[in-house]
């Protein structure tokens, strides 16, 4: 398990370490962040067009279950969608996959790997850049065996 792991984090590492060579090149926008809920963690948002983005979040839960999260999404967002007290509200949905492999109470390794369809809605505060979110996921669990997740969590991102 533990080669697993450090695979994982060693393509983080280079997929994050790449895309802010390539934002700083190209001078477009990113987003980093954290996501409360299901998962908690680290998020990275690019652009790679006006309305899409390239959507990545890094959690460790340490409950009852420890284990290690990544997700990856390809975003399509509705800028200004609805404004709410003058700010803009933008909506999106996303098509991904998901990696979660955990250990629970009883020491037994499993590894969850699936798709993933995404909904989230997002506000961006006035002369500040940053995006308060909210955001929910179906997840079709393939391994260990095929059954039906959900994640949700509330974030917010400093884009820079």
């Amino acid at each position: 398990m533990l080669n697993f792991q450090k695979i994982i984090f060693s393509f983080l590492y280079v997929l994050l370490f790449s895309g802010s060579v390539l934002a700083a090149i190209t001078s477009r926008p990113m987003a980093v962040g954290a996501i409360i809920g299901d998962p908690t963690g680290l998020t990275l948002k690019y652009l790679i067009k006006p309305d899409r983005y390239l959507d990545a979040v890094l959690a460790y839960n340490t409950g009852s279950a420890t284990g290690i999260y990544i997700r990856g999404n390809y975003i399509v967002e509705f800028p200004k969608f609805r404004t709410l007290d003058g700010l803009p509200m933008n909506w999106y949905y996303g098509i991904g996959g998901r990696v979660y492999s955990r250990t629970n109470s009883k020491d037994e390794n499993k590894t969850y790997l699936g798709p993933e369809i995404l909904l989230g809605t997002g506000i961006f505060t006035g002369s500040i850049p940053v995006e308060i979110y909210l955001e929910g996921g179906l997840v079709m669990n393939l391994t260990p065996s095929t059954s039906a997740d959900m994640d949700a969590g509330v974030g917010i991102r400093y884009w820079f």
